[in-house]
């Protein structure tokens, strides 16, 4: 049975229309691809957005911050060893 994908779209803009609306660019990115989607990455950014919000951290930290696990997860294996 195949899924149909405007109704299963449209069931997520009804019941997830907050996030919707708040960051659209992302309800449609999960949408397009929702079984490759990494929800653990969207969380962590989310949760560092309320930290930033509640000023738990500033906006610069948690972009070094982010800088750097993103570097070590994806440049640096990428590194030859003379290079790093």
């Amino acid at each position: 049975m195949e899924i149909d994908k405007e109704h299963c779209m449209a069931q997520a803009r009804s019941k997830y229309f907050d996030f919707l609306e708040t960051n659209p660019f992302l309800f449609n990115h999960i949408c397009d691809d929702p079984y490759n989607f990494q929800s653990d990455k969207l969380l962590d950014m989310l949760k560092t957005k309320k930290q930033i919000e509640k000023k738990k951290i500033t906006f610069e930290n948690a972009s070094e911050k982010v800088g750097y696990q993103y570097y070590n997860e994806y440049v640096k294996p990428n590194i030859s060893s003379g290079d790093k």
